[in-house]
């Protein structure tokens, strides 16, 4: 997939983190266009993995560029269900 200009493998659904926010904030995407990836902010990486705030936080535009994949063993549990 190409988002302005930039070829990536970001699908989505994917939970990502964004080196131009806070380091610990944990993003899943929401969509893609062909300018942006639309994000929205799930919660933080704690001390035994990703925990999910449940907040419904405004969506941000981002660039591939920034965006990068929380790694699987740090996803445990999505609102109750097992990612």
């Amino acid at each position: 997939m190409e988002t302005n200009g930039i070829k990536h493998n970001f699908q989505k659904g994917q939970l990502v983190w964004n080196i131009n926010g806070l380091q610990d904030r944990v993003y899943e995407i929401v969509k893609i266009t062909a300018k942006r990836v639309i994000c929205k902010d799930v919660g933080w990486i704690g001390d035994t993995g990703v925990r999910f705030h449940g907040a419904n936080y405004a969506l941000s535009n981002c660039t591939p560029e920034n965006l990068f994949l929380v790694e699987p063993h740090l996803i445990k549990v999505k609102y109750g269900k097992v990612k």
